[in-house]
């Protein structure tokens, strides 16, 4: 039985992807010299923590050692930023956790920064709902590993056969099967809606029912 829903955070919870891939590819350019183009980074690197993205850019040879750090807080610092400038209460978003948090325990698993993370969350209006479940790939090894979606269903108390994952990218749809959790594919951010998350429920309690994980 589904006990729990356990969101990713950008692209799922808050429409985010866009100023995160504006911010590194800024710093990467500013820093690190490299011109980045954004195909190549939606191929070769989205949904992956940035310190991931730039160890994976320098041993490709894209990138001198040299300027990783330099890179990272630049791209932390334009994040900031971004988030202040750009993000702002979601309403739907707000009615979507509203009405299943008295249903199930709700908790959010993300490849972000703590500080990121909190921010983007209370800028949205979103932290209330999730608070007692963040997990940020400070807390874990970062998707797609699966100890994030392992240390979620910990923190709730429910086993990963009862938790419900949604995500947007392949990366983290790879940790939520390998934690042995039931997850659904969310590929654009309108298509998160109250009945999406119903129609997922369901199949998942078919599945459940099958045998199928």
């Amino acid at each position: 039985m589904i006990k729990a829903l356990l969101w990713d955070l950008d692209g799922v919870l808050v429409d985010g992807m866009a100023l995160h891939e504006e911010a590194f590819l800024a710093a990467v350019r500013a820093e690190g010299k490299v011109d980045l183009t954004q195909q190549d980074h939606q191929r070769d690197y989205a949904g992956l923590p940035t310190r991931t993205k730039v160890g994976l850019m320098v041993q490709r040879g894209l990138l001198d050692q040299r300027y990783v750090e330099k890179v990272i807080q630049t791209k932390q610092a334009l994040t900031q930023e971004y988030i202040h400038q750009r993000i702002h209460p979601d309403t739907g978003r707000i009615a979507l956790l509203t009405h299943f948090q008295p249903h199930y325990k709700l908790g959010c698993v993300t490849n972000c920064i703590k500080r990121t993370t909190i921010d983007l969350l209370t800028r949205s209006q979103l932290l209330r709902f999730v608070e007692g479940c963040i997990v940020t790939n400070e807390d874990a090894t970062p998707k797609p590993s699966s100890e994030p979606y392992r240390k979620a269903c910990g923190i709730l108390e429910v086993e990963p056969r009862e938790a419900l994952v949604f995500e947007d990218h392949d990366h983290g749809m790879t940790a939520a099967f390998n934690a042995g959790c039931y997850a659904t594919q969310v590929r654009t951010w309108e298509e998160l809606t109250i009945d999406r998350v119903w129609t997922a429920i369901n199949e998942a309690k078919h599945k459940e029912r099958e045998g199928i994980l």
